[in-house]
């Protein structure tokens, strides 16, 4: 009877002494939780743990709980609420744990929960969600782990045969969209979402397309630190492979030489290739010889053509010194026009001085 005694006693301080070294639970997505707060019913609610990890309580708002300990929330929220409420006392239980799943989000055909098999890799569990969408960059997949540890995963790189990525219980898969930026002479720069295989113009395409002073001779592509120089105006572009983008590419379209036609009281009228850091009309003019003494400088007009229909802009060059608005940028295929002074026809005039004369003759006589 001692000895059956003894052996109890020995097992239930073995079972104590290994929950005792057991690390407490910590809180993973699809986990149902229960926080009550004494006293204040608004405040108590159940809530299950979304994929991201992130909930949203009454008076903190969004409040992160993916990795902490039934405690370390308790001690957060009381943290928090004592903004609000004088010594909160706050209780956190779980209600249902949630086992063997992961989670799948992003550029996938079917994002959601799944069962986790024991083995399954990064590979065969996006296979499961019905794979990737075309606009998915599978360069940049991030695996965040239970506790809220983040790594970035290039998929690419085990499709070509790498080490594959097994899953943990609790693992949320993230496939971001596939992105490029395009900056400089486009109509719409930004960012465009990238289709798999795109190339150049059909993310040109998207942008709106060039704008009329955009040098297609010398575009940039910035990939991973690396500058891709294009040149469009060579026929071997055509179907060159450099011209396939690749999510984060970062595109520059810069500003070529612009065509100007100079009229009028200028030494040296005619057409101009103007580089685009000398394109305001004080430095355009100067290229043109500047003006002649007959110049009417008061009224220049600069004839611009702004989708299909002209307009004329009256400038002032006088002011253009102390007014910026007066030295504007010029644009691709500006007409500048200086008209000349108006001359005094002196001859129009000559009858009135003969009178007038004629008058003061007489009155001294």
């Amino acid at each position: 009877m001692l000895k059956k005694f003894l052996l109890i006693l020995s097992l239930a301080i073995f079972i104590c002494g290994f929950l005792w070294a057991v690390e407490p639970y910590k809180i993973s997505p699809s986990d149902v939780i229960d926080i009550t707060v004494w006293g204040e019913p608004n405040l108590s609610k159940q809530v299950v743990v979304p994929p991201d990890g992130k909930i949203t309580y009454p008076l903190i708002g969004e409040i992160e709980i993916v990795g902490l300990t039934t405690q370390e929330l308790v001690n957060k929220l009381t943290e928090r609420l004592k903004e609000f409420i004088k010594e909160p006392k706050v209780a956190v239980s779980i209600v249902k744990f949630s086992f063997n799943k992961f989670y799948i989000l992003g550029e996938v055909a079917k994002a959601g929960e799944y069962d986790l098999v024991p083995g399954v890799g990064l590979r065969e569990a996006i296979a499961l969600a019905g794979g990737t969408t075309p606009q998915a960059d599978i360069t940049a997949i991030l695996l965040i782990n239970k506790e809220g540890q983040k790594e970035k995963i290039n998929l690419k790189q085990i499709l070509a045969g790498g080490e594959d990525i097994k899953l943990n219980p609790g693992d949320t898969i993230v496939v971001p969209t596939a992105v490029v930026t395009v900056i400089g002479e486009v109509r719409i720069p930004g960012e465009v979402i990238l289709f798999q295989g795109a190339k150049l113009m059909e993310v040109i395409a998207r942008c709106g397309g060039f704008t009329e002073n955009a040098d297609i001779s010398n575009i940039t592509i910035n990939r991973e630190g690396k500058t891709i120089n294009i040149d469009l105006t060579k026929p071997e572009m055509a179907n060159s492979e450099q011209l396939t983008l690749e999510p984060g590419d970062i595109i520059y379209v810069p500003k070529g030489n612009i065509k100007v036609v100079i009229l009028g009281e200028v030494n040296k009228p005619g057409i101009y290739l103007v580089p685009p850091s000398n394109s305001h009309l004080l430095e355009v003019l100067a290229l043109a010889g500047g003006l002649r003494a007959t110049a009417e400088e008061r009224r220049i007009t600069i004839t611009r053509q702004t989708e299909g229909t002209s307009k004329q802009i009256l400038i002032d060059l006088r002011k253009a010194s102390r007014d910026p608005s007066q030295n504007i940028e010029i644009k691709n295929n500006d007409i500048i026009t200086i008209p000349a002074k108006k001359q005094i026809e002196w001859s129009r005039y000559l009858p009135i001085f003969s009178i007038l004369y004629y008058i003061t003759y007489i009155t001294k006589k």
